[in-house]
């Protein structure tokens, strides 16, 4: 009960989002700024944005002697960002924002630099209270202490797993929010960002707990099909819902190793494919991954982002293969554009050999 009361919550809010944005084409988006008290040895800003689909994107910028910086790019979707000098912390934006921001260079610690930070221009608002969640989440995360995580991979059946682990997590997890949400009052747009990224702890707990326990115990551990209930729970994503990026990117990451993968491997086609050990192994279970995204995975969103990210790093012909795959299953605008302009520079590649 617990479970379906607290996912409920995630729901409700995502609910409240618009997703009416068709984020059919994308916009440019600008951060500037100010490092204060820059380190003069230390003159590189870096920006790492985690994209669901794709592969992380990497921006930087050389600071000028009073610590300006500046990059650009473009976005689809809203997206959260990873700014790294010394120490990192996230910052939120929206296609066609213009942010300015400010803080100190100085600290290597990460809560003190998020207390110097300030917003100016577009989001402004939102990155003030997304700071406020961080400094809550980052305190959260350096009070815990990781052995009980392993001592209960390690020792606990499923169901204790569940009771005496998952439900006492959710609990700390909706307790971190709530007192975030009591101090501030988020808008629609920070609430969704703040628990989609918070609540990865337990998904990331929820989906290691197999293999980890199977490995830790040197056997193979049977899984009560309802012990991935909450993994369907979770479902809809939602568009509005990917501004928490580098939380989708991490959760399909970890829905795909420790759900589709482990569902294939179930199956009686890949049994019999690891017998063969034939010549073309690696392409037929190729074949069976792709397959698996599409039959394993019943939210819309998750599939396109699982088969995006399968095509966004395979070769020309194999992409060509199943080409009419990524036609019939990948519609949305900001995976599939992306996805078949990088098929086109593989094609030309190819041909020009």
């Amino acid at each position: 009960m617990k479970r379906i009361v607290y996912l409920s919550v995630l729901l409700i809010i995502a609910s409240c989002s618009s997703d009416n944005e068709q984020y059919t084409a994308p916009k440019e988006i600008v951060i500037s700024g100010r490092v204060l008290n820059h380190d003069k040895d230390h003159r590189k800003i870096n920006f790492y944005i985690d994209k669901p689909g794709f592969s992380q994107e990497e921006l930087s910028s050389q600071l000028d002697s009073l610590g300006n910086f500046s990059v650009t790019w473009e976005s689809y979707l809203p997206t959260d960002l990873w700014v790294t000098y010394q120490t990192d912390f996230l910052i939120l934006a929206r296609p066609g924002d213009s942010i300015f921001m400010e803080f100190d260079g100085l600290p290597r610690d990460r809560l003190k630099v998020l207390e110097s930070a300030t917003f100016f221009g577009d989001a402004s608002q939102a990155n003030r209270v997304a700071v406020r969640f961080q400094e809550h989440l980052f305190s959260y995360w350096l009070s815990k202490d990781p052995k009980p995580r392993n001592i209960a991979i390690q020792d606990y059946e499923p169901e204790e797993f569940v009771s005496s682990y998952l439900d006492p997590l959710k609990d700390e997890i909706d307790s971190v929010f709530t007192a975030f949400e009591n101090e501030v009052s988020p808008d629609d747009m920070v609430k969704v960002w703040a628990k989609t990224l918070i609540e990865l702890e337990y998904y990331d707990a929820l989906m290691e707990y197999p293999v980890g326990h199977s490995n830790g115990n040197n056997l193979k551990v049977k899984i009560p099909k309802s012990y991935f209930d909450p993994l369907f729970e979770r479902f809809p994503l939602t568009k509005d819902g990917l501004i928490s990026s580098s939380a989708i990117a991490s959760f399909a990451k970890s829905y795909q190793a420790g759900y589709v993968i482990k569902r294939i491997q179930m199956e009686e086609s890949y049994k019999n494919l690891v017998l063969e050990q034939s010549d073309d192994y690696r392409e037929n279970y190729d074949s069976l991954l792709i397959q698996g995204f599409i039959k394993h995975t019943p939210d819309p969103l998750l599939k396109q982002i699982l088969l995006a990210g399968h095509f966004w790093t395979a070769g020309y012909a194999h992409f060509n293969k199943y080409r009419e795959v990524v036609e019939d299953h990948i519609n949305e605008p900001f995976l599939i554009e992306p996805l078949m302009e990088r098929f086109d520079v593989k094609k030309a590649a190819s041909q020009a050999k």
